[in-house]
């Protein structure tokens, strides 16, 4: 039995793994977006960014705002523009 987190781990390390062997660019979204869903006032959350953080999802808790897509496109473009 494998829980969500270790399964998300497994995952984002097999994605890293085929980066690195392809020498291509990865962009992680959980690293900008840890902190910001609807959990973001719980402080003990090992995202917890301090008080007022924004939630960056939508409803749906999988798509993100407006001003959450704004923060990927700039993640986005901080890869491309290097």
């Amino acid at each position: 039995y494998m829980t969500a987190v270790a399964a998300t781990t497994m995952l984002r390390e097999g994605y890293m793994k085929t980066a690195v062997d392809t020498g291509t660019d990865l962009l992680f979204l959980g690293e900008s977006f840890c902190g910001h869903g609807y959990r973001a006032g719980d402080t003990q959350s090992q995202c917890y960014r301090g008080p007022g953080s924004e939630n960056w999802f939508d409803i749906s808790c999988i798509h993100p705002t407006p001003t959450g897509h704004g923060v990927i496109a700039d993640d986005f473009m901080a890869i491309i523009d290097e």
